[in-house]
């Protein structure tokens, strides 16, 4: 098997793992506030990333401390916003709102990074932000907050990715996780306090399986990046969403009305055309995004 269709496999594998994390998240969030699904998401992912750390004998901190816990910092806040979202719209919602981070990893990356940003970037961004509006519209009660919500976890996230890219140049990807993973589980601490329902047996697993695909999923995507070609492989990393709302059909029962789908359709169309018109930086650097948010 070519690089490339192996990391087109590792994508699309990554994305079921994604998915059945969402599923579990959506379940886990009918029965507990959104951010103890957050701590215990975050913590149960820790445990794991540290297991994968010792067994690899690396140190548990990467030589930027400061940087890796703006890192875990973005990702807490862009985590606690796609878990609200998700509480509040279908699944396929949350997640194609989410997925809009490429766009403001461009802008970001513009920014911060020195990256060009060609012109199609901004008709790319104005439409998708029609089929942002179309997905959110329908919604009715928290929709219009979940919505926006949503929109910030991919703000934030694109931050996120940014930081990854300059931690990638001497950083290990479990030691990135970490920081994300890590400084999740601690921020959450003082908002999980006052609302903490203690988990019934079969929740307790639910949670851990959360922590699980999650990982699984990060690793896979970083496999995924790490040997097969950019282009086709940053595009399967949409499956998810099309994975997202099959699981959501079949287990949950969610079916997005027409405006929601034709709004999605949008969005999907648009992300796709992004890495084709995407520049590269002045001196390329391997990125290896290791993170959903």
């Amino acid at each position: 098997m070519t690089g490339e269709n192996k990391g087109l496999l590792y994508m699309v594998t990554g994305a079921l793992f994604f998915s059945a994390m969402n599923v579990l998240v959506k379940i886990s969030l009918r029965g507990y506030p959104f951010m103890e699904t957050v701590f215990f998401r975050s913590f149960f992912g820790l445990i794991f990333v540290i297991i994968l750390l010792k067994s690899r004998g690396l140190p548990i901190i990467g030589p930027r401390p400061r940087l890796l816990a703006l890192r875990g910092t973005l990702g807490f806040i862009g985590l606690s916003c796609y878990y609200y979202a998700m509480g509040h719209l279908k699944i396929a919602d949350a997640v194609i709102l989410n997925k809009v981070s490429p766009l403001f990893v461009m802008i970001f990356a513009y920014f911060f990074l020195g990256e060009r940003l060609r012109p199609q970037v901004f008709i790319i961004m104005a439409v998708a932000m029609v089929g942002i509006y179309n997905v959110i519209q329908p919604q009715m009660d928290f929709a219009p907050l979940a919505g926006a919500v949503g929109v910030l976890s991919a703000v934030v996230s694109g931050g996120a990715y940014v930081i990854v890219k300059k931690l990638s140049s001497d950083h290990a990807s479990p030691q990135i996780v970490l920081s994300f993973v890590g400084m999740a589980s601690i921020l959450s601490i003082p908002f999980l306090i006052p609302v903490f329902i203690w988990p019934e047996p079969m929740d307790w697993v639910i949670f851990a399986c959360i922590g699980f695909t999650s990982i699984m999923g990060q690793i896979l995507l970083t496999k995924a990046y790490a040997v097969g070609a950019p282009t086709p492989v940053s595009i399967a990393s949409y499956s998810v969403v099309l994975v997202s709302a099959f699981f959501g059909y079949i287990f949950l029962g969610e079916v997005q009305d027409s405006q929601a789908l034709m709004g999605s359709v949008i969005v999907l169309v648009s992300l796709l055309a992004l890495p084709f018109v995407r520049s590269k930086p002045p001196k390329p650097v391997r990125s290896r995004p290791m993170a959903e948010v």
